[in-house]
């Protein structure tokens, strides 16, 4: 047998050997806990650590310390990160400026204040500001109040973004409406209309002159949420002279009446631009007089989408199987029309046999952008019975093999030479499906 040399070890120094090793653990415990204690280099308390980071390290590094500063929302960072408002990289300053938005602290407003100046920090520090609410509020408005536009180009949006409403923002807004900048006085406008104080009605007014389309078209539609009948003549102005589309809206939600000639005339003005708000400027007047405007056009093929709106709008309801046909027709509803086709084909083949051209050339431009292949027979019958050149032009170019063979020959027995692809054509077979 072999004996290995463990083996003639004798028990009393193999138990001596054990308590000398359990005693040497217990050594290494305490003076770990001891270290932890009296070391302040080895505190595992994050903030602490990270607060490390943003001293020292790559510029990468003291950008992600800040980071993550805001992410923690210590105050203990809130002097720290002051500091790295100043730091020589730019990301790392900007990163502060964030984080300093976060943490919400009123000791960042002066210098979050004096980072606007800084073009790297400007946008977050605005952000950072306006989102410190009621007590950086008196700081915002001075800034407003500085000559360099850059500083309201920033602050303006995050008002917007943070929904704030304070009537003590009135003044330094209704300056900003005379900004050399487009955007700033653009943006003044839709704050102020966000606060809604009737204190800004008039500048606003005024500012339905501005030389920039965007701005002219903001104020009118704050002047329409606003509600105050001082804008009206203004807005009537902006309408005529200016063709401002929301001037159009604006004055049907302002419900004046001297308004409803001059919408009623932009309806069928020259302007196709115009028509659609018009007709919705009719519709929110709501006033009977505004609706019999529109229902009168409810015929008009080129105008059918647009009275559609307005009716929309004034949230009119059809009380006759005709008026409903004819609301779907100007919403281009081919579900609702198919699912009461009887109903529909009864209304448009009476308009079909009325003798009234509207009314016959908008029945059939309803059936061929339905699409409805039972109803070529007869709609080949209406352009032999009642054609004309463009019905005809429409029938050649709207993609139905039948219909323009039938509207070559009806061309060549009337000796017109209708013209193909580049021709008339109020729609296309089935546009609607």
């Amino acid at each position: 047998m072999i004996v290995s040399p463990r083996s003639l070890r004798s028990p009393a120094k193999d138990h001596k050997g054990l308590l000398a090793l359990q005693a040497l653990r217990r050594g290494l415990v305490v003076t770990a806990l001891v270290a932890a204690v009296l070391l302040p280099g080895c505190s595992r308390d994050p903030v602490k650590q990270t607060l490390a980071g943003l001293r020292r390290g790559t510029a990468a590094q003291r950008r992600a310390a800040a980071e993550e500063l805001g992410q923690m929302r210590d105050a203990r960072a809130v002097e720290p990160l002051i500091a790295a408002l100043q730091d020589p990289d730019d990301s790392v300053a900007d990163a502060a400026a964030v984080a300093l938005g976060r943490v919400a602290d009123s000791r960042a407003i002066r210098p979050l204040a004096a980072a606007l100046k800084k073009p790297a920090t400007r946008w977050s520090a605005a952000e950072a500001l306006v989102g410190l609410g009621a007590p950086a509020l008196e700081t915002v408005i001075a800034a407003l109040s500085n000559p360099d536009v850059e500083i309201s180009r920033a602050l303006l949006p995050h008002l917007k973004q943070h929904n704030v409403k304070d009537p003590r923002l009135v003044e330094p807004l209704v300056r900003q409406l005379r900004s050399s900048d487009w955007f700033v006085r653009h943006s003044a406008a839709e704050s102020l209309g966000r606060i809604g104080d009737l204190r800004a009605v008039e500048p606003l007014a005024n500012a339905l002159r501005d030389d920039n389309r965007m701005v002219r078209e903001e104020v009118a539609r704050v002047l329409g949420e606003m509600g105050d009948l001082r804008a009206v003549d203004a807005l009537l102005v902006a309408l005529r002279e200016l063709n401002t589309a929301e001037a159009a809206r604006a004055l049907g939600k302002l419900g004046d009446t001297r308004a409803l000639e001059p919408l009623a005339a932009t309806l069928h003005g020259d302007d196709i631009g115009m028509r659609g708000p018009a007709a919705e400027g009719l519709g929110l007047m709501r006033d009977p007089r505004a609706i019999e405007v529109l229902l009168a056009e409810i015929l008009n093929w080129e105008l059918r989408t647009v009275v559609g709106n307005g009716l929309a709008a004034a949230n009119w309801k059809p009380t006759t199987e005709r008026e409903q046909v004819y609301l779907w027709v100007c919403q281009g509803n081919a579900a609702a029309l198919a699912r009461a086709r009887a109903q529909t084909c009864r209304v448009l083949l009476e308009d079909v046999q009325s003798n009234d051209k509207p009314r016959i050339d908008h029945a059939v431009f309803a059936l061929v952008s339905l699409g409805w292949e039972d109803m070529v027979p007869e709609l080949k019958r209406i352009l032999d019975e009642s054609g004309h050149e463009e019905m005809a032009e429409t029938y050649l170019n709207c993609g139905h093999e039948e219909l323009r063979v039938a509207a070559k020959v009806w061309g060549d027995r009337h000796k017109y030479a209708i013209t193909p692809y580049g021709g008339s054509r109020k729609t296309s077979w089935g546009a609607w499906r």
